[in-house]
């Protein structure tokens, strides 16, 4: 977990964030409440840190940026994205924390992917970030990758 991996007490990602509140907002709600809440990612560079995963597969990636319809089409396991499934794909509090930072306008670094034999992109770091992105409707996903084929419709972050 990320608390054990940077040795902080979990109380401090509640910092700032109202856990009843938060609860009370968005689990059984429909999904307009989530429409609301708007991304805000990390992108600089040293953003990557707060990733758990490898070091050796984390220094080979870059930062893409892809539209969140085609990035939805590529990713491994799709539907446990999706408003109807992700509670039951997740940790609860995990959720209420990304919505929590992102409705105070606090960044989150983004996802880490590697890219499968088929095709796909199997989430290695990041399922609740991405799973609150595509249900709020955001636009275009950040993400760490390490391509050897950059698939259609991805794009190297700042080119």
């Amino acid at each position: 977990m990320i608390e054990d991996f940077f040795k902080y007490d979990a109380s401090l990602f509640w910092e700032g964030l109202n856990e009843v509140d938060l609860n009370s907002r968005f689990v059984g709600a429909d999904l307009s409440a989530f429409q609301r809440i708007e991304p805000v990612w990390d992108t600089g560079q040293d953003a990557m840190i707060f990733n758990q995963h490898n070091q050796e597969y984390l220094e080979s990636c870059s930062l893409y940026i892809c539209p969140s319809d085609r990035l939805y089409e590529l990713i491994f396991l799709r539907r446990h994205y999706t408003f109807e499934h992700f509670w039951d794909n997740g940790n609860r509090n995990k959720f209420l924390r990304v919505i929590g930072h992102w409705l105070n306008g606090q960044v989150l670094s983004p996802a880490v992917l590697k890219p499968a034999d088929n095709g796909r992109l199997i989430k290695l770091d990041g399922f609740h970030r991405l799973a609150i992105a595509f249900i709020s409707g955001s636009k275009n996903i950040p993400f760490y990758c390490a391509f050897e084929e950059l698939p259609d419709g991805i794009s190297k972050a700042g080119a």
